[in-house]
């Protein structure tokens, strides 16, 4: 009797077996890692859009919507124009938001009530991570 080195045929096709299911484990776990990475950021940029055209409001108040249910919006363009926003909020890949169509809606909603809504126009961006709460 020999006494041979070495691994079996079935040994390896086993190792190999639990190698793919591990690691397509791992891809649909850093999938949804990733996934919330983007819906968090767009959450957190949303956010930050919202404060500041509530300062801008704040120093344009003349702008404010006079009436209950009336309305008025600001681009983002103009936030970053009139330095309420840098220029670099935006995503650097192709996920950028079109600044020019992109806003903020105001509401009068009582005396002193506002609501602040923002809508980002990001063409190749799935609404649902846009629109994530």
């Amino acid at each position: 009797m020999k006494n041979k080195k070495g691994f079996t045929l079935v040994e390896l096709l086993a190792v190999i077996i639990i190698l793919g299911i591990l690691s397509g484990i791992g891809i649909v776990a850093v999938g949804k890692i990733i996934n919330n990475s983007k819906k968090q950021y767009y959450k957190t940029l949303k956010s930050t859009i919202k404060n500041a055209a509530a300062s801008y409001f704040a120093d344009h108040r003349a702008l404010l919507p006079t009436e209950k249910n009336e309305s008025n919006s600001v681009t983002v363009d103009d936030l970053i124009y009139f330095k309420y926003l840098k220029d670099n909020i935006q995503n650097t890949s192709k996920e950028d938001c079109n600044k020019e169509e992109s806003k903020v809606v105001v509401t009068r909603l009582s005396l002193d009530n506002y609501k602040y809504e923002v809508i980002l126009k990001c063409p190749n961006v799935a609404n649902d991570l846009i629109n994530s709460e």
